[in-house]
């Protein structure tokens, strides 16, 4: 017990001096940073390992392996090497840190205020459902996967004389997919974020469509699902409390405030990203502290935003140990395959592969990441991996479509795969199991990839 509590008090110092050394080098350049931020991600490797669950153990390990083999095969034990493991730091701290902003959606009070705003306007079953699945989806677009349990305690009294199987399939279907909806376009996911940086698409071109293709298969699960559960006797379940406050211009203008705090996240993360040169994963790691921050000073709550971000420091940074451990090794392994030989194959087979099929090497590509993400690998390592390791300069990809394709495969997995943490999440929420959350969306989770895998290669085939 004791040494657990030493491994973690480590890992909170390790893993907090390597994120905020890293943010400060975005800001102003620090000599001989590269080399202090290699040994910190060795050294979080190393803290990072012990406990890490059997499954990335075995990742992890291969993915060792096969880089030791490379590099012993093509002589690559140089003092260069050492820089092999910081080529991912930006995704780790986009990791760790994004969920921050979450802070000032608490503070705010907003999805108490979003249940009044919406009580007294409830009053059919496609209210009930859009009401759900609209709340999930803005309050995940800024909050990630911490939306789901909040979306639950929040809007819990609107059902909560309803039987528990009808409790656990209406919250499986609103939660899962708005919160996968998200994951198309909000700056503050990670996937989106790694897809355009690897891929150095327009930002605004990738996330135009994809906002696009989530509106529209959310509106379109609005107007159908909801038909699953008409037969339901609504008086067991619409509650109307007399002694509950109703909704007032105090909670709708806070309603509005939020949507713009939303709105001037995205323009800020974009306006870094078009005028200042960073990347898409840099812009959102520099924006996402000081946003924060202001929105908290707002709320007149700045005190309360410190505790809670030493809070998070302390006890929620040094949780993502497993992805620590997972994205240096892949990092490492990335790097040593540039090195040699292999990277040119494998561009190679899938130059000759889109010579045979054309633009339908998409669906080829995508299907291959749908397939490592739903047997367990996080989604966001997929997508490093695919895009790190394909040149689609050498083959003849529009990088837009490239990117729209590899996303859209990745969210098929992550809403389908019942090992991803979303599916985790809501099982715990809803006190089910994650396979059965799975099952109740994998027709929702398969139309994902058949729009996106369209989309791409109809692109791909017009524009090139």
């Amino acid at each position: 017990m004791k040494k657990n509590i030493q491994i973690t008090t480590i890992r909170v110092v390790v893993f907090n001096l390597l994120f905020i050394l890293y943010l400060l080098q975005l800001i102003l350049p620090i000599p001989g940073v590269e080399l202090i931020l290699s040994l910190l991600c060795f050294f979080a490797l190393l803290l990072s390992i012990p406990g890490t669950p059997i499954f990335y153990k075995i990742i992890i390990l291969a993915a060792l392996s096969f880089s030791l083999m490379l590099m012993v095969d093509y002589d690559l034990f140089t003092w260069d090497a050492v820089y092999y493991f910081s080529s991912l730091t930006n995704v780790l701290v986009l990791i760790a840190y994004a969920p921050l902003i979450s802070i000032p959606v608490r503070l705010g009070a907003y999805p108490q205020k979003i249940y009044y705003f919406f009580k007294p306007r409830i009053t059919s079953m496609k209210g009930l459902y859009a009401m759900y699945s609209t709340v999930t989806f803005f309050l995940s677009s800024i909050m990630g996967v911490a939306a789901i349990p909040l979306s639950q305690s929040t809007l819990v009294n609107f059902i909560k004389n309803a039987s528990e199987d009808f409790q656990k399939k209406f919250q499986t279907l609103t939660f899962v997919r708005p919160y996968i909806m998200t994951l198309f376009w909000t700056p503050v996911a990670v996937a989106p974020t790694i897809v355009i940086a690897g891929t150095h698409s327009n930002p605004i071109i990738v996330l135009s469509i994809t906002f696009t293709i989530a509106l529209i298969l959310l509106i379109s699960d609005m107007m159908i699902s909801y038909k699953k559960f008409e037969n339901v006797n609504k008086s067991n379940f619409f509650v109307h409390e007399n002694n509950e406050l109703s909704s007032t211009s105090k909670h709708k203008f806070a309603l509005i405030v939020l949507l713009c705090s939303i709105f001037a996240f995205c323009m800020i993360v974009l306006a870094l990203n078009n005028w200042f040169d960073y990347s898409m994963i840099d812009a959102v790691v520099l924006t996402v502290i000081p946003f924060s921050l202001c929105w908290s000073y707002l709320l007149k709550k700045p005190k309360t935003f410190t505790i809670l971000f030493k809070s998070h420091l302390k006890q929620q940074v040094p949780k993502t140990s497993a992805q620590v451990a997972l994205f240096v090794t892949i990092g490492l392994m990335i790097n040593v395959i540039e090195q040699t030989q292999l990277s040119g194959q494998i561009n190679d087979s899938i130059l000759f592969l889109k010579e045979i099929i054309g633009p339908f090497v998409l669906l080829v590509i995508g299907l291959i990441v749908f397939a490592l993400t739903w047997i367990g690998i996080i989604p966001q390592l997929v997508v490093v991996l695919v895009t790190q390791t394909i040149n689609i300069e050498v083959i003849g990809i529009m990088p837009e479509w490239f990117a729209i394709a590899i996303l859209g495969a990745a969210l098929t997995g992550s809403a389908s795969s019942p090992f991803t943490v979303n599916a985790n999440v809501v099982a715990v929420t809803i006190n089910d199991t994650p396979m059965n959350v799975v099952k109740r969306n994998i027709f929702f989770a398969l139309s994902i990839i058949a729009t996106t895998s369209v989309i791409s290669i109809l692109l791909q085939y017009l524009i090139s």
